[in-house]
């Protein structure tokens, strides 16, 4: 009898540890959740360069066929008033199109800069202005031959006169008739004043000289006609300015590799603003966030702009395209250069480093679904270039059955143009339907990006698993054929083991929500052993929405009874409520991830910042800290911090708020100082501007580096 107990005691014993060691395999792979029918794939993430839409070296459009070596889904076109418009209300495009090759690029799939220019220095005497202008306007200008040298000559107008601005409106009206709904335009550069159409009057070296670049009482009136006719092309301007920053335009930079010029001319400039020598006393203001609106372009500076391509060069090279965000660069650029040259690894450099590169990081649904039904999905998207994707282009999902014929597909309602460069995930939670008559068996789940001129796979993805139709294939899915099916609940948990720190959880919900409590085993580690306990967890919920660009989702964060100072808990306060609970101290150090609330420690994932001498914190975390409700507007790029009898609305590069409805500024002391974003597509609100209109006092501690809030 003995021996049958100690053999049945046994039998469970060994039962017991191959259990054990199945959950702890389970918890170390964890790609397979059987319990919820879950599977997670991982696709590999590739190398290789990728020539997509809207981005890399652009030649010139009238010449590229017969010098262009390296690829290329760009091309310039540069077009002056003389040509366009040769005689008054007499309109050339036919010619303008056939001079530029515009039916062979659209044939290709190449897209078009277009860039309108009154004045092009060339080694000639000549004018780029038709002779009926020129004698509309009185023959007011200036005609230019810089020192002499007869390589820079040409004619630049008089860019006050009213007839040349009257005449300049009708012409950029006819010309968005014609080229803002036209999909094989890119974008428009708006050139229109100095020479090549790049803001500048350098020849011209008489300050008093008429065809000086002009001032912002006139220049502002060029640009609003490129603003007020192109509704559906983005824009793009040569410096930073407000009616730039107003209008949500691009930049493009013509002295790109050159350290002196980005950094002094372009980068400082966008960053904190700029004087110039056409506008005494006048600052521009800056535009730090540009690049989110409107593409950042420009050409290599100093022909023929190898230079910046070479070993020596290239850390700074690569800075610049990181800094500046740049998508795309020419005409003078690499594009000549034959293919597998010396400086081709440097070349496929750049071309890895500028625009959006787009790669799927996981993707998790069921294993099986049935037919009728809906798989629903989610999907890590990550940016590894320095641009995003400016255009809306749809999703599609996609099954693929065992011949590779696609047997399902649909689009999703989400949005790539919020995939920004960044390394933290974008999640999407699409769904595709199962048609009700699907055999039943295993399908490969596919992913395309769709232009949506040709309904067909147009992006290319830094992933594994490329097919041939531009589809790239993905996970596996099990068909069931029944037609009554309900769908697999995304949300899991996923306890981690002998830890103390939280179980990663995933939800979908965006919207807030009550705490609750549940309970789930956990381990927890001492030196001497480890035991394993029940324990009851409070869920606090982290709404992401306000502090970036990404797509609004909701991160639960579980949270053990405190054993310490530090957690990773969100502070309790009811969000948007009536009654909002003040914290006594709230304590934000420079460059530490750590908060302190009432003598709790709380963990941030960015750090506090110190712009233009002042303290700029996130937003998400100012909402935490003072139980304010905060409002992300994407498509204002503002920013509302919300409580039950105040209401502060800021933008991003504004210096100005409301508050209440009332215009104010946020810092009297310094015009530049504003709300910016920040890698990885963080809000920075400034501290004090933002809480003492919450109601705290603000005390700076020097020593510590610390901003102390006091409630008042």
């Amino acid at each position: 009898m003995k021996t049958h107990i100690l053999v049945t005691a046994f039998i469970l014993i060994v039962i017991l540890v191959a259990n054990s060691c199945s959950s702890d395999i389970y918890h170390e792979n964890n790609k397979t959740a059987d319990s919820q029918n879950q599977t997670t794939f991982y696709p590999k993430e590739v190398d290789s360069v990728l020539y997509n839409p809207y981005m890399g070296w652009v030649p010139w459009a009238h010449t590229a066929e017969s010098y262009a070596e390296q690829p290329f889904r760009l091309v310039m076109a540069s077009i002056t008033w003389k040509e366009l418009e040769p005689e008054k209300g007499q309109f050339d495009f036919e010619g303008i199109e056939k001079k530029n090759n515009f039916d062979h690029w659209k044939s290709k799939g190449v897209k078009i800069i277009l860039q309108f220019n009154m004045d092009y220095p060339d080694n000639e005497k000549h004018m780029d202005i038709p002779d009926w202008l020129y004698s509309e306007i009185g023959e007011q200008g200036t005609w230019y031959n810089y020192r002499n040298e007869n390589t820079k000559m040409g004619f630049s107008p008089d860019y006050k006169n009213k007839k040349l601005i009257e005449n300049h409106k009708s012409l950029i009206s006819k010309f968005a008739e014609r080229y803002d709904k036209d999909p094989g335009v890119f974008m428009i550069l708006i050139g229109s004043c100095g020479h090549w159409g790049e803001w500048h009057t350098t020849y011209i070296e008489d300050e008093k000289a008429a065809g000086r670049f002009p001032t912002i009482e006139y220049s502002n009136q060029y640009v609003q006609h490129y603003i007020d006719y192109f509704r559906n092309k983005p824009l793009s301007m040569r410096y930073p300015s407000e009616i730039g920053a107003k209008n949500h335009l691009g930049l493009f930079n013509n002295a790109f590799g050159s350290y002196d010029q980005t950094q002094k001319w372009f980068l400082d400039w966008a960053l904190y603003g700029h004087t110039d020598g056409y506008n005494p006393g006048y600052t521009h203001p800056p535009m730090p966030n540009f690049w989110l609106d409107a593409p950042s372009g420009g050409e290599f500076g100093y022909y023929p702009g190898l230079q910046w391509l070479e070993d020596s060069a290239m850390t700074e090279t690569l800075r610049q395209a990181r800094e500046t965000h740049i998508s795309w660069l020419g005409p003078c650029c690499p594009v000549q250069i034959e293919v597998g040259d010396r400086l081709q690894p440097n070349i496929d450099k750049m071309m890895k480093t500028m625009g959006y590169r787009f790669v799927i990081k996981s993707v998790t649904h069921a294993t099986s679904v049935k037919a009728g039904g809906m798989l629903n999905i989610s999907m890590d998207w990550l940016n590894r270039g320095v641009a995003p994707f400016y255009f809306e282009w749809p999703i599609e999902l996609s099954l693929a059955d065992s011949s590779g014929k696609i047997v399902a597909k649909s689009t999703t309602n989400d949005d790539i143009t919020t995939i920004l460069p960044s390394e933290e995930p974008t999640n999407f939670t699409p769904s595709l339907k199962i048609p009700s008559n699907l055999p039943e068996g295993q399908y490969k789940l596919c992913v395309a990006i769709l232009d949506p001129e040709t309904n067909t796979p147009g992006i290319q993805l830094a992933i594994d698993g490329k097919r041939s139709d531009g589809r790239y294939s993905l996970s596996t899915v099990d068909v069931i054929n029944d037609n009554v099916y309900t769908p697999t609940k995304l949300t899991t948990l996923t306890p981690t083991k002998q830890t103390n720190t939280a179980p990663n959880v995933t939800a979908n919900s965006a919207s807030y929500a009550t705490p609750y409590t549940t309970s789930y085993t956990t381990s927890t580690s001492t030196p001497a052993k480890t035991t394993s306990t029940a324990t009851s967890i409070t869920l606090g919920f982290v709404v992401e929405s306000t502090p970036s660009v990404t797509p609004t989702k909701t991160t639960i964060i579980y949270t053990t009874p405190a054993q310490n100072n530090t957690t990773k808990a969100t502070p309790s306060n009811t969000k948007g409520s009536d009654t909002v609970k003040k914290y006594k101290t709230i304590l934000f150090t420079l460059n530490s991830k750590l908060f302190r609330i009432n003598g709790i420690d709380y963990i941030m994932d960015a750090t506090p910042i110190i712009y233009h001498n002042r303290m700029l914190i996130p937003v998400r975390y100012i909402s935490e800290a003072t139980g304010a409700e905060v409002t992300w507007i994407k498509s204002q790029k503002s920013v509302v911090v919300k409580t039950a009898n105040k209401e502060i609305k800021l933008w991003i590069g504004k210096n100005t708020a409301l508050i209440n409805g009332k215009t104010v500024k946020i810092d009297t002391n310094d015009a530049s100082v504003s709300p910016i974003i920040v890698n990885p597509g963080r809000t920075m609100l400034p501290l004090r501007f933002i809480t003492e209109n919450l109601g705290y006092d603000v005390e700076w501690q020097a020593r510590l580096k610390t901003a102390k809030l006091t409630s008042t």
